[in-house]
């Protein structure tokens, strides 16, 4: 069960970063988020294609210091968290997105969030 939600996870997360990296500016647009530079959200697709790519090279064993040893359920686990806390306090006090869709996207990212991090909790 913890492979496959890696492996979901992995995906979600490549395909997630690969979006940001690509095309920032569209994708701010769509979600109704502040789009005024496409350098942080660049960032964010670099550091969730990372993630993936840790994530893949343990599923698959190409880690040399064997099994486990790349990001793992612990490292997604407290990357969803944080993710999740930060969404949400953008949400509340923050810096938050003009528009009701951008405001509903980032809500549903982090209650998303939030339930896979209380999921691999439940499979640790």
């Amino acid at each position: 069960m913890i492979g496959k939600l890696l492996t979901l996870e992995a995906l979600l997360e490549a395909s997630t970063g690969l979006v940001l990296l690509i095309c920032p500016q569209i994708t701010a647009r769509l979600l109704g988020w502040p789009s005024a530079s496409g350098f942080w959200p660049r960032v964010a697709g670099a550091l969730l294609l990372g993630l993936a790519a840790g994530t893949t090279a343990d599923l698959v064993g190409w880690t040399q210091a064997g099994p486990r040893a790349g990001v793992g359920l612990v490292g997604h686990i407290a990357t969803n968290v944080i993710l999740a806390f930060v969404l949400m306090s953008l949400m509340m006090v923050g810096d938050k997105p003009s528009s009701r869709r951008g405001r509903v996207f980032g809500w549903v990212g982090a209650l998303w969030l939030t339930v896979l991090a209380l999921v691999e909790i439940a499979h640790l």
